[in-house]
């Protein structure tokens, strides 16, 4: 092992017979200072203008809102850059200096900068009328329109495959020493994006304008009470073009994708209908029974036509008691992203796509049985290394279908008399019917070959050369357009609690609110397809915990205010896609940390207010809990060694505070 990094173990290279211990290892850099200006978070500036104004013409109300934003959001990090090469190489026990005359390719890997600029401009205005009726009951009507409109700039630093050297892309051969030392650990980082680097900017504009009317008022009297109605029209059109940077269009950006203009338009029309229904009320054991219903119809240019509904009921027991109850339907035609994405093609090196790579050392029984079912080795070592898979990625215009949903609720609202205290609980059953994704070029491999049932559908998406082939076995291209999941169903339990209570030192107030997740379940692709797994469930994996919680105590007294919150997250595991138990570099067995521990963060404020003025001090994350920490592999994605996509979790550490606010 390494000394200096308690747990890591040297790499084994092959053997080579002029070396005095007949071993070489590999020359591992493992301490780059630059990665300490790695953001953990992003630098984020919201800059916001919003107006309003109003005018009444007799009957009739006028009113105008306008809201100009500016958001930007600066990400400054660092990848790897490998480039492979003809060139002298230098190895342990080796004579010396040397260049293959058969072009020996070498592949050495260097920090460079991953930095992104993102800047949008968004406008929103919108304009209405409303009045009253002149009749017997109450009729009101409101008409209004309003347009919104997104310009966002989005620049990335970059590599271009012209000019990096890579024999694969560049004829030229490399500027720079890519061996130096300085190159090589990060410290002359500015030679390396002179010689190799690029700046450049794509633009993407959204935009969508709607005009509603509205009609709701009483529509007649029921033994229970007044039947209430609304009745609308809605129109809205929309597009968006996205402009990719020319590096990006042309394909010349180094281990990144290429990207092709995204360019459409939808439009929509829609009509509703609601009531509140006054059923029985002034009965024993029913104080009121309403229910409400409401039915919405549309009719996409692009996306189909259907009609949707929703059905609530709510049943008044005792003043202090009441049930509810909800189910219905909701449907949502595909994205213009989703639908018009132009094609983007991207490479993914062998080693980093393919599970079959010597899969002899892993203890994944699924991954070593349909591997080899496939006639590959168990020591394939990814074949010709400088053979990339292709990623194909694009919109599904043609061939989306739009998702519908089916949702049921229950529960009960219970509010003791004499009290201000009132307790929600909700059982929640919601089915998503073909949801729109992209799954990864990742997950698409190991669905395929990681599954329990194989082959199954995700193959499908996956082209692998034959053994009688030249280079036999390499993955060729993965296709990640957007596709229709079969399936996600969620089920759960919500918990909604406030408490407000009057002392004579001060007033106190109590909020909770949690949610326990029964099962979080993605079924992809149609049922007669064969599943990557039989085990669906992502609930209690990383990144979707089954219980979180949050708490807020606050005491007021004359102008001060302090309030305590806490927010509690249960622990996680990826053991079902990535077991502990493990081999390591031929270690059998070796064990990695696929766990995200559960947390609780405290946060406190203090809260002063006077007339014309008021400020908020407060301290987040009071213990300074550090967030979870997981081992590379352990499917999950990671920045530094904590899961990326378990946002649940503070990257910051204990921090302070302050807002000032005046008023005039």
């Amino acid at each position: 092992g390494d000394p200096a990094l308690p747990g890591y173990r040297i790499r084994e290279n092959a053997n080579y017979i002029d070396s005095p211990d007949g071993q070489a290892f590999y020359e591992d850099q493992l301490y780059f200072p630059v990665a300490n200006s790695e953001m953990a978070v992003n630098n984020f500036k919201n800059t916001k203008v919003y107006a309003t104004a109003d005018y009444s013409f007799g009957n009739v109300d006028w009113d105008l809102d306008f809201l100009y934003t500016n958001r930007n959001t600066i990400a400054e990090g660092w990848r790897q850059f490998f480039p492979q090469v003809g060139t002298p190489n230098f190895y342990s026990g080796d004579p010396g200096q040397f260049t293959d005359p058969f072009g020996f390719i070498s592949l050495p890997v260097m920090p460079y900068i991953s930095n992104s600029d993102i800047d949008v401009d968004y406008y929103y205005l919108s304009t209405g009328l409303s009045g009253v009726l002149n009749t017997d009951k109450f009729w009101s009507w409101q008409v209004y329109g309003s347009y919104s409109y997104s310009d966002g700039d989005y620049t990335r630093d970059s590599i271009l495959a012209s000019r990096s050297g890579d024999l694969r892309f560049d004829a030229n051969g490399p500027v720079v020493n890519y061996f130096s030392t300085p190159i090589l650990n990060g410290t002359d980082i500015q030679s390396l994006i002179d010689a190799v680097g690029v700046r450049h900017t794509g633009n993407t504009i959204y935009d969508q304008a709607q005009i509603v009317g509205i009609l709701s008022g009483d529509l007649m009297e029921l033994p229970a009470g007044t039947l209430g109605t609304a009745f609308g029209l809605e129109y809205r059109t929309f597009s968006i073009d996205d402009q990719p940077s020319i590096e990006s269009r042309s394909g010349d950006l180094w281990g990144e994708s290429s990207a092709l203009v995204t360019k459409g338009d939808n439009s929509v029309i829609e009509a509703f209908l609601e009531a509140d229904i006054p059923l029985i009320a002034n009965k024993p054991g029913i104080e009121s029974l309403t229910l409400n219903g409401s039915v919405r119809g549309f009719d996409y240019d692009k996306g189909g036509k259907d009609v949707v509904w929703k059905a609530g009921l709510n049943w008044q027991i005792i003043p202090s008691l009441r049930l509810r109850s909800t189910v219905g339907t909701s449907y949502r035609a595909p994205a213009l992203f989703e639908q018009f994405l132009g094609n983007e093609t991207s490479f993914a090196d062998q080693f980093g796509i393919d599970p079959c790579i010597e899969w002899g050392l892993s203890n994944n029984e699924n991954l070593r049985a349909n591997c080899g079912s496939l006639g590959i080795p168990d020591d394939y070592n990814g074949g010709t290394a400088s053979i990339s898979a292709t990623i194909i990625a694009g919109g599904g215009v043609d061939n989306l279908e739009s998702e519908t949903s089916d949702s049921f609720t229950a529960g009960f609202v219970f509010t003791p008399e004499g009290t201000d205290l009132n307790i929600a609980v909700d059982y929640f059953d919601i089915t998503v019917n073909n949801q729109i994704a992209q799954l990864g070029a990742g997950s698409i491999v190991f669905g395929c070959y990681g599954g329990e049932n194989f082959p199954n559908a995700f193959c499908d998406l996956v082209e692998r050369a034959p053994a009688s082939s030249e280079n036999p076995f390499l993955i060729l291209t993965v296709q990640n357009n957007f596709v229709n999941v079969n399936e996600q169903a969620t089920k759960g339990v919500d918990l909604n609690m406030s408490w407000n209570v009057g002392f004579d030192a001060g007033d106190l107030q109590l909020e909770a609110q949690s949610t326990w997740v029964f099962e979080n379940i993605s079924r992809l692709f149609e049922p007669g397809a064969i599943e990557g797994f039989d085990e669906v469930d992502q609930a209690g994996r990383v990144s979707s915990p089954e219980v979180v919680a949050n708490l807020l105590a606050a005491f007021s007294r004359n102008d001060w205010t302090v309030t305590y919150r806490a927010q509690y997250v249960s622990a996680t595991d990826n053991e079902d896609i990535a077991p502990a138990q493990t081999t390591y570099q031929g270690i059998d067995p070796a064990f990695r940390d696929n766990t995200a521990e559960a947390v609780v963060y405290h946060n406190l404020s203090f809260f002063y207010a006077q007339d014309k003025w008021d400020v908020l001090v407060g301290i987040n994350n009071l213990l300074d809990e550090a967030p979870a920490t997981m081992s590379d592999g352990a499917g999950s994605t990671l920045r530094g060694n904590s899961p990326l996509f378990a946002t649940q979790y503070d990257l910051f550490g204990r921090r302070v505070n302050a807002r000032l606010n005046f008023r005039f």
